[in-house]
């Protein structure tokens, strides 16, 4: 049996024995997973500043689950170092929701973070938060990050849709960001100069 994502002191009220069963472990009831096909309601982009071997993403997520009292609380991506939080959330460590049902690859979560699941601070249904900062060392930017949301819904009343465990009070999400490579600054220039040369050689051949 794994534990409740571990809350940072002094910023979340410690829930009781029966508040945590009746969250993320519930997950381990879970039936069989959603196909990829299901349109997932929550998704995930972010942005990228630094330079080579000190990249920062920051992460926004958006809640498009079309359901009002459902709120995210909890949040992962599968790369990187935490380096920021945005307000009311905290570091979680590392988490793999694979364990508690997840219909993605069995995958351990770099950075996560997380938030009281009872409380206002939660991103609600057409809202969106960013400020999810992870560190990047890897001298080219991630192409490809697997991503997880965990939500509440206090009234019980979600349907599931594009939820890993068709769990009306605690669902999760999960998918994956797939971008294309971006060219380094010196490899464009390198490709700038390359077209400046040809257009160069066409002109004196004409």
């Amino acid at each position: 049996m794994h534990d409740m994502p571990k809350m940072r002191e002094g910023l979340l009220p410690i829930l009781s024995a029966s508040m945590k069963r009746s969250l993320i472990l519930l997950s381990l009831l879970a039936t069989a997973a959603v196909s990829s096909a299901v349109p997932v309601p929550i998704t995930v982009s972010y942005t990228v500043s630094g330079a080579a071997g000190d990249y920062t993403l920051d992460f926004t997520l958006t809640n498009s689950s079309g359901h009002a009292p459902l709120g995210l609380y909890f949040f992962g991506v599968s790369t990187g170092s935490l380096l920021d939080t945005p307000s009311a959330f905290g570091d979680n460590g590392t988490w793999n929701p694979f364990t508690y049902g997840g219909s993605g690859p069995d995958i351990t979560h770099a950075s996560t973070w997380i938030t009281n699941p009872y409380g206002l601070d939660r991103v609600w249904d057409g809202a969106s938060l960013s400020g999810f900062k992870v560190s990047v060392t890897d001298l080219v930017i991630p192409t490809s990050i697997n991503w997880f949301a965990y939500g509440v819904d206090e009234t019980s009343t979600y349907d599931g849709h594009g939820s890993f465990n068709g769990d009306a009070f605690n669902p999760g999400f999960a998918g994956t960001i797939t971008t294309q490579a971006v060219p380094e600054p010196a490899s464009m220039a390198a490709l700038s100069l390359g077209g400046l040369a040809l257009l160069r050689r066409r002109r004196k051949n004409a």
